[in-house]
């Protein structure tokens, strides 16, 4: 390909002590108030992550039988294995009494002609009543009729916070004073909390001494502050209020499901007086890949293409959805080994 049509390939480097400092001290809270920790495999599915969940939390969940084998030979004894996902694939796991597979619907639960199923998946808004159904889990109106005595809560796209996170947990807590329940795994959805936050959830758990276990399964949130991007500019157009600036890295192909905040910029375009803003995009041709933008005193940046921009906020999720498109090489992905 001729020089002048290369596009530089973004880089991320994601810094695996942050994830490993996170998991360490979260997980030792978890467990001094009998709170299970599990890591959901789509999350992050990169060895080097799978190799810490392992070692610091207490099992993890998958959706079928290939997130499994990623995470097989870390299966031991101790650790608990939820199955949740649309297609109901049970893999073959050694030690049956730590494998808790969910239905993904009372109909599936119901017309299983065998006992796969251990438990029930129910759609979190139907418990903090925001809507009747969703497309994943029954409903929390069903599941109090189903002859099930374990569940697993899927939370969607909703914005969780703390407060509703505790009142799932009360709900259940009073379930549990008129019903068996052996467990419920509360999903993740943890995108909005802090880690205190998180450590006064699970406190708050602890001290009300469920009489069933109580299983967490954050994703994005281990890693949400341990990725770094760095893309090149590589286009720049004016507009009333300011420009619009493309980048090498790319929301749909390199960057989904990551909350973006500015991390380091060309020092000359924030060498201004007068208050513009910038957004950011990717370089592919669809309308929605936006980055994010910024505004203050900030001056033309066209003399700034070609250089590094770095944008911090990336998770997990962008490397497991880490692609090429439009044209796009997927980004490069290096880890930043423990110091």
């Amino acid at each position: 390909m001729p020089s002048e049509f290369r596009v530089h390939r973004p880089r991320i480097e994601f810094d695996l002590a942050k994830i490993e400092n996170r998991m360490k001290r979260v997980s030792a809270h978890a467990r001094r108030n009998h709170v299970r920790m599990l890591f959901p495999v789509k999350s992050f599915p990169a060895p080097q992550v799978l190799k810490l969940a392992a070692r610091y939390l207490d099992g993890f969940d998958v959706s079928n039988r290939a997130e499994y084998q990623l995470i097989r030979k870390f299966a031991s004894r101790g650790k608990d294995i939820w199955v949740s996902g649309p297609v109901h694939e049970v893999p073959s796991h050694p030690f049956k009494n730590r494998l808790k597979v969910a239905a993904n619907s009372t109909d599936a639960f119901f017309h299983s002609r065998s006992k796969k199923f251990g438990a029930l998946r129910i759609n979190a808004s139907t418990i903090l009543k925001r809507v009747d159904e969703g497309r994943f889990g029954a409903s929390f109106r069903e599941a109090l009729n189903a002859p099930v005595d374990s569940f697993s809560v899927h939370m969607g796209f909703q914005s969780t916070t703390v407060e509703d996170l505790m009142r799932m947990f009360l709900k259940f807590h009073e379930l549990s004073k008129k019903r068996k329940i052996q467990s419920v795994n509360f999903g993740g959805g943890w995108e909005r909390l802090s880690e205190d936050d998180a450590k006064w959830l699970m406190t708050e758990i602890g001290r009300r001494k469920p009489n069933f276990q109580v299983f967490f399964e954050p994703g994005r949130w281990w890693s949400q502050d341990a990725g770094v991007i760095e893309t090149e500019i590589l286009d720049v157009r004016t507009h009333p209020d300011g420009w619009d600036v493309t980048l090498s890295g790319s929301r749909m192909a390199h960057l989904k499901w990551s909350q973006l905040r500015l991390n380091k910029i060309p020092r000359q375009i924030t060498n201004a007086r007068t208050k513009k803003s910038i957004r950011f995009f990717g370089p592919t041709c669809a309308e929605d890949d936006f980055l994010l933008k910024i505004a203050g005193k900030i001056t033309d940046p066209s003399k700034c293409v070609g250089q590094t921009i770095s944008l911090e906020g990336v998770c997990g999720y962008s490397f497991a959805w880490n692609t090429g498109f439009n044209g796009f090489a997927p980004a490069r992905i290096a880890f930043k080994q423990k110091r």
